[in-house]
């Protein structure tokens, strides 16, 4: 991912309620990825972590 490119992945997670920071942001994968495939798999695993938390029951 570029570096101004980093910025464009943080707005797109905060509108899903999924903040980031520059900082949490490097040396994570996405980092490595290009913009538009670090969106689909973050999207991707969110998705699947709304899906187990939907699963507890308490």
């Amino acid at each position: 991912m570029k570096e101004n490119e980093k910025e464009i992945f943080i707005d797109e997670m905060a509108d899903l309620g999924d903040e980031w920071t520059i900082e949490e942001l490097k040396g994570t994968s996405y980092e490595k990825m290009s913009l538009e495939r670090a969106i689909r798999e973050r999207k991707s695993a969110l998705g699947k972590m709304d899906g187990i938390i939907g699963t507890i029951t308490f």
